[in-house]
């Protein structure tokens, strides 16, 4: 395997087709011009929750048609957001602290900067794997110093469908429905209906966040959590995601959209290798060929 880390990278890609925007103005028009129709049959409340679920469809599998009207460069530098307008965004790949890989994008962040780079765009390249060599190693590495310094680390999903895709999707045509067809109590019931979701959301992000310390992995089975020391988690790569299991235990998958997933899987994979003589010092380095991109670990045997 090629240890060429420093693949160039250059890629630019737009944020969303124009059809998108052609489709959220179509839906915009089809809960106007229909919802007189979706009132008389569903009543107000009923016609609020039928668009607010279509709407909810729809973001998960659409982005925000403000995408069309951005484009994203990749080079060996930076990753620059450019758009609506004359709008530019940059963020320097040294300077991006999470990464977060939705089912749309990968999401990084930094610098109180938060770039959105549309992923399965970026996978159809064989350089996605050189953008996330150029993060991922060195954020394993602080990952790896700060749970041998006693520090936790939380791994939590990000919330689907995204706020913006959900707002411009679901709220604002089911708010614009209501005001000019249904009513202020068709109104209220669709806030109502949003803030459920949004607090459903949550409680679901909340159960399925994973927690890494020096002893172990805590995750969840079930209603219960559960904490498996290093020594006995064994960890195998599945769709999606990886499987963690407790020796003669069921095991857990932990899936790819957790924030930071990509940053943690090289520490968990070595410390269940390792465990329990764990190294205080290791250094992360990528590997990329073919497309594909592997982490390994050089523990530094200097006292």
């Amino acid at each position: 395997m090629s240890t060429n880390v420093e693949q160039a990278l250059w890629l630019t890609v737009p944020g969303a087709r124009r059809r998108v925007a052609l489709g959220w103005l179509s839906w915009l028009g089809l809960a106007l011009c229909g919802g007189p129709l979706v009132v008389a049959t569903l009543g107000p409340a009923g016609a609020a929750i039928a668009l607010l679920a279509v709407g909810w469809l729809l973001a998960r599998s659409l982005p925000a048609p403000v995408e069309c009207f951005r484009h994203y460069h990749l080079d060996d530098s930076e990753v620059t957001a450019m758009g609506p307008g004359a709008k530019v965004r940059r963020l320097a790949w040294d300077r991006v602290e999470t990464v977060t890989q939705r089912g749309r994008t990968l999401v990084l962040v930094g610098d109180g900067i938060r770039i959105a780079v549309p992923f399965r765009t970026l996978a159809e390249t064989t350089l996605w794997s050189a953008a996330l060599a150029r993060v991922v190693p060195e954020l394993a590495t602080e990952t790896w110093e700060r749970l041998e310094d006693g520090e936790e680390v939380r791994l939590a999903p990000a919330l689907e469908p995204a706020w913006g895709a959900l707002a411009w999707w679901a709220w604002a045509p089911a708010a614009v429905a209501a005001v000019v067809v249904a009513g202020a109590s068709a109104l209220a019931v669709g806030a109502g209906l949003a803030l459920a979701e949004r607090a459903v959301a949550l409680r679901v992000a909340h159960a399925r966040r994973v927690r890494l310390d020096r002893a172990g992995i805590a995750v969840r089975a079930g209603r219960r959590g559960r904490v498996i020391p290093w020594s006995r988690v064994e960890v195998a790569r599945v769709e999606h995601g990886i499987s963690v299991t407790e020796r003669d235990g069921t095991g857990t998958v932990i899936r790819a959209g957790l924030r930071n997933f990509w940053i943690a899987l090289p520490v968990i994979e070595l410390r269940a290798t390792l465990a329990p003589h764990c190294p205080p010092r290791v250094t992360f380095r990528a590997r990329c060929a073919n497309g594909g991109l592997a982490v390994v670990g050089e523990v530094d045997t200097v006292a």
